[in-house]
Order: C-alpha cells, then structure tokens, then sequence
C-alpha cells in the first residue's frame, strides 16, 4: 500500500475534554439545534472512544483533563475512569518542560502542561478538538521541535475526525497510523447508531 507513506505504529492514546465532553452531549441534551459541524464532531468524538474500547491500546490520560472533567459531572468523572487505563505523571521534568512550551509557543499553561505530562510519558498521541492551540500546525512544529532537541517523546498532535481517517488495523490487529488520509473503503466502521445524530 504505497499510499500510506510512513506509517506509524500507535501504542498509547489519551485524549482531551473536548473530546470525551462531545461523546457526552447525546446522552444528556438534545442535538436538534447543532449545526451540522457540531454534530459531524460529536459523532466522530463517539466514534472515536468506541474504537478506543475495541482495540488494542493503552490509553493514557492527565490530571488537568480528569479535573477538567470531575469538575462538571461525577458521571464525567466515571468515563473518565472507565476510557484511562494509566495517568501521566506530573513532576519537575514536566513542569519544566510545559513551562518552555508556555514561553516559546505561546501556549496555555494547562495545554502545555497536558502535552508536557504526555511527552514524558512517551504517548504516541493525543487528541484534541482544540485546533487553536493543541493540534495547530504551529503547536505541532514546536512541540516536535522543542521535543526532539530534548530527547523526548513526540506525541502525534491530531484531531479525532484526522485521526480516524488515517488509521488502520495491521494484521496483528494494532494500530497504525498513516500520515496520508486512507481511501474510504479503508476507513474503520463502526457499529453504533450515533450517525442518526
């Protein structure tokens, strides 16, 4: 499959409260009144943790997401626990770390520390709605930049709707990510009703 390109194997996951809050929304309000931007994201929010569910991935998640979202809802709290299979650790190197993020890219202080916690933690990706901050190309040039000089991990910075239709399943059934977009027929199926949205 030559149109791949370099593909990447992807071993640890986590993902961010824009994320599991969008795989929420059906659950406890009505979508009627989305757009159909709106509903094209939860739906590939949903889709996404149900992959998650169904494959072979660690998943790793952050202290600023689960009190991101423990804060709203104690349900919130319960998914959270259910998604993570492990916490990022947040120490000195990390502070460190998130703090030249925060000073060279201009970003929020709890975003670098999320990235930070998952660079050391060596994940392979995070994913984010946050395209302003978390998965701009600026961030993702400087985060593999500032990384790379320092011997750490880079984890793949992507949206969900990006991610899923760049990965696939190898023959020992573990992720791998394209960096070209797969051809439809490639993409994953999945079988939940959310495409009613």
């Amino acid at each position: 499959m030559k149109f791949l390109g370099s593909t990447r194997e992807i071993r640890t996951v986590s993902i961010d409260s824009s994320v599991i809050f969008d795989s929420i929304v059906p659950f406890v309000s009505s979508t009627s009144g989305l757009s159909s931007a709106d509903k094209e994201r939860i739906n590939d929010s949903l889709h996404l943790i149900e992959f998650l569910f169904s494959v072979k991935v660690n998943t790793i998640g952050t202290d600023i997401v689960r009190k991101e979202i423990s804060y709203n809802n104690s349900l919130f709290s319960k998914l959270y626990d259910s998604i993570f299979d492990n916490t990022a650790i947040i120490n000195k190197e990390t502070k460190r770390l998130a703090k030249v993020y925060v000073e060279q890219l201009n970003i929020k202080p709890s975003d670098a520390l999320i990235i930070a916690s998952l660079s050391e933690a060596r994940c392979d990706c995070l994913l984010s709605w946050d395209k302003e901050d978390i998965v701009s190309n600026r961030t993702v040039l400087g985060i593999t930049k500032i990384n790379k000089e320092r011997n750490k991990g880079v984890p793949l910075l992507i949206t969900p709707k990006d991610f899923l239709q760049r990965v696939f399943l190898s023959q020992g059934k573990h992720i791998v990510f394209s960096p070209n977009p797969l051809p439809l027929e490639l993409h994953l199926r999945f079988s939940s009703s959310t495409d009613s949205l």
